[in-house]
């Protein structure tokens, strides 16, 4: 991909602007909480982290090289000789993508238990060697061996009760719910009957997770679909009682903006619009990089900001916050004072680009095309260079340009 990309949208012109074709965050807050219900997950909610990653230009040149029908054994090698004293399994999501290069996941594992946040990704290029890899295995000290992989069969109840007691889930678990098999098969996840307010029965696994660098708990990962809000939840399996951490696979947001199709205020009227990506083009969203989850008009494409001064200083430039990450704001075509709609131009903005970059990464200008991400999540082509918004630009007005070296 180009390095380093600017889009100023001038002036008053911020809002006006459309091409003519169609859950730690910023601001210092935790991910997005359960708005819906009114729940707030701030102190519980893990967000997905990165714990390192190595470039193609950084692998050694005497990575493993074989065929690309070799490239999970390849993959494989790497993560052995990276942690030789640890031990994995590898992930049954592994491909090859269009452009050649194989992706293979791994996570870690202690004492034949998944470490459920230890993660290793591996990038194949298609003439065998290794393209890129990332990893946030667990280095520190690991935990004895349990006595018995066997667990009470009461255990994954009452760590579904504390999941649905402290989050405050609109879930009913009766006094008769048990698992639907006894716990002797290690590798299995177990389902929880007796349950009411989810849209599938709960699912109860032990795994152990990662609270620090230096620190894995063992614990009941408790899976709850509760249509808004889909929850793996961390409860502590020696108590089965406390709540360790969240993580929720459902954060919708929305956009109060001029839609796509509309080519000046004055010929449409402004919609919401939720979740308007396109995974197939933005696969971490609108709102995060694959590495952190914000709550403001920033991610994996662009980062949209106001520039009232003109300067180059965008990343301490001011950006609306919604934790509930609800970019909905005022704006109306009589509002003589620019300023008083600064939120909804940034919005506007932001939603606008994003929209194109989807659009164009659906008629092929994709990561080994050289588009404009932070993150190519291995998919080819040079990162870190996702778009720069400027808003309100105090360099010209009446005006928009976009550059790129």
């Amino acid at each position: 991909m180009k390095s380093t990309v600017l889009l100023g949208l001038t002036g008053l012109a911020a809002v006006t602007a459309h091409p003519h074709i169609h859950s730690r965050n910023d601001g210092g807050k935790d991910a997005a909480t359960l708005g819906k219900r009114g729940v707030n997950l701030d102190q519980y909610l893990d967000v997905p982290s990165l714990g390192s990653y190595t470039k193609a230009e950084a692998v050694s040149n005497d990575s493993p090289s074989v065929s690309g029908s070799d490239y999970i054994q390849v993959a494989t090698d790497l993560v052995k000789k990276t942690f030789p004293d640890l031990t994995f399994r590898v992930v049954d999501d592994h491909y090859v993508g269009s452009n050649g290069i194989g992706h293979v996941n791994f996570i870690q594992t202690i004492h034949g238990i998944d470490v459920d946040n230890g993660n290793f990704h591996v990038n194949v290029a298609a003439n065998g060697k290794v393209f890129s890899h990332g990893n946030s295995f667990f280095t520190g000290s690991l935990p004895e061996k349990p006595a018995s992989r066997k667990r009470d069969s009461g255990e994954p109840v009452d760590a579904l009760r504390a999941a649905v007691s402290t989050l405050n889930l609109p879930v009913q678990v009766s006094a008769d719910a048990a698992v639907s098999a006894s716990l002797t098969d290690t590798d299995d996840v177990y389902t929880i009957t007796g349950v009411s307010g989810t849209t599938t029965e709960p699912k109860a696994r032990l795994v152990y997770r990662q609270d620090d660098a230096t620190k894995v708990t063992l614990t009941w990962r408790i899976e709850t679909d509760v249509v808004d809000n889909w929850l793996l939840s961390y409860v502590d399996a020696e108590t089965s009682s406390e709540v360790l951490g969240v993580v929720d696979y459902v954060a919708d947001v929305s956009y109060e903006v001029y839609p796509w199709h509309t080519s000046d205020p004055s010929q449409g009227e402004r919609v919401i619009e939720q979740d308007p990506w396109l995974l197939e083009a933005s696969q971490f969203g609108w709102i995060s990089d694959g590495k952190t989850n914000y709550t403001t008009t920033r991610g994996n494409n662009a980062i949209a900001q106001i520039n009232h001064d003109g300067g180059d200083d965008y990343l301490n430039n001011y950006r609306p916050d919604s934790p509930e990450l609800a970019f909905q704001y005022p704006y109306s075509l009589t509002e003589p004072d620019y300023k008083n709609y600064v939120d909804a131009s940034i919005s506007q903005l932001f939603f606008t680009a994003n929209k194109f970059h989807d659009l164009l990464y659906l008629l092929g200008f994709t990561e080994a095309a050289g588009n404009f991400q932070a993150n190519n999540n291995g998919k080819g082509g040079k990162e870190g260079d996702h778009v720069i918004l400027n808003a309100q630009d105090g360099s010209g007005m009446n005006n928009a340009n976009f550059a790129t070296p």
